[in-house]
């Protein structure tokens, strides 16, 4: 309805369920604990992708993030938050960074999946291209609020100051200032 060639087009929503008996918020504290996790630290979770969805999925952008973020602490250690990370391959194998961090690896099924969301305490999406992600949707069902560029189908799963926080496309500072 936005688009300048297309706004007289007819638009039909087309859903994308997820099962929202299943995908609902575990206890925090019992899933942080499920994962030996602190419960007194904020988890900041990122899921991080391999080989050619790397760059789709901006992983480069988040490692550019979290190192600008680490720039704000050079004084003193953060002890507030810890990472969360699970997916194909771990964005800090080659690239240190000086926050403790939790690399869970592949997840293989939805009860992970669901500990996951419900352990964090916020989800951090950083793809440059994506339509509608389905991780998004997951973690929002489980309460975990989402910080994201403002691109794609991401700005039709975050509502902007209620739901989680929207960044200006690709921009590093306007993602680690959120």
């Amino acid at each position: 309805k936005k688009s300048a060639l297309m706004h007289n087009w007819p638009s039909h929503v087309i859903p994308n369920p997820i099962e929202v008996n299943f995908w609902i918020p575990i206890n925090k504290l019992l899933a942080k604990k499920s994962l030996n996790l602190s419960p007194n630290k904020l988890m900041i979770l990122y899921m991080s992708g391999s080989g050619k969805s790397t760059y789709r999925k901006g992983v480069d952008l988040f490692i550019k993030s979290i190192n600008k973020l680490q720039q704000k602490f050079k004084s003193h250690k953060c002890d507030d938050f810890e990472l969360l990370i699970f997916g194909d391959s771990n964005p800090f194998e080659k690239s240190k960074t000086f926050f403790k961090y939790h690399f869970l690896g592949p997840q293989k099924d939805d009860i992970s999946l669901r500990l996951i969301y419900s352990a964090a305490d916020l989800f951090i999406i950083s793809s440059r291209q994506d339509n509608l992600p389905n991780v998004g949707i997951e973690a929002h069902s489980c309460g975990t609020p989402i910080v994201a560029f403002n691109t794609g189908g991401l700005e039709d799963i975050v509502d902007h100051g209620k739901t989680g926080l929207l960044a200006e496309s690709f921009e590093i500072d306007s993602l680690s200032n959120l």
